[in-house]
């Protein structure tokens, strides 16, 4: 079922674009999705993506047996619609690793990117909304912004179902130092953030702030 939090974040980056379906685009295939950003001091990120337990709930053992032979093709394509997605959102040494090859499978998709705000800004651009974004950093405190300012036109980003699964249930998990402002995110404890469940999805607003001892 999706959450409140996913139904945000779907209107925020496009929902005709990022439906909650599989790599494959059934509705009967299920998984379980584990997704970290890694945020270094300096805003860099290292999204780790992990696909488990994916199996067809279908009905019969044929109709299980299609589907899940469809997402395996899936999931051995060269790029997959996630690596694709990550690509295009500006990604690099993106690495995707099949850990299981058979039902339920399961596969680990990495990817860096540079600075943090620079993603969301991506993410942003590719549904067709227009965001600005910035990381200061004064002393040990650093502090990104990001604000949606309106309508690029159309998306120029992807046009499969494989997105609201990696941010319905994200969490940012800082490698060094503590968080000590969040505006849009949710503070777990003094390391881990998640976007908050009453994000407002007519108007993004994030605001996340880290201090860094010794710096």
């Amino acid at each position: 079922m999706t959450t409140t939090l996913a139904r945000s974040i779907t209107r925020f980056i496009g929902a005709a674009a990022l439906v909650a379906v599989a790599l494959n685009g059934s509705a009967c295939i299920q998984k379980e999705t584990r997704s970290v950003m890694y945020l270094d001091p300096d805003g860099s990120v290292t999204w780790s993506i992990l696909e488990s337990d994916v199996r067809s709930d279908a009905a019969t053992p044929a109709e299980r047996a299609g589907e899940e032979e469809g997402y395996r093709r899936e999931m051995l394509a060269n790029p997959t619609p996630l690596v694709a997605w990550l690509d295009a959102l500006g990604g690099r040494a993106i690495t995707r690793t099949v850990l299981k090859y058979t039902a339920p499978f399961e596969a680990h998709t990495v990817a860096r990117f540079d600075r943090l705000d620079a993603l969301l800004v991506s993410i942003c651009q590719a549904a067709g909304s227009r965001c600005v974004s910035d990381i200061a950093s004064d002393g040990r405190r650093t502090r990104m912004t990001l604000e949606q300012v309106g309508e690029a036109g159309e998306g120029t980003g992807t046009d499969v179902g494989t997105v609201t699964d990696v941010l319905d249930g994200l969490r940012l998990v800082l490698g060094e130092g503590t968080f000590v402002e969040a505006v849009g995110f949710t503070l777990k404890d003094g390391r881990t953030a998640t976007l908050s469940d009453d994000l407002d999805a007519e108007h993004i607003r994030l605001v996340l702030a880290w201090d860094v001892p010794g710096r």
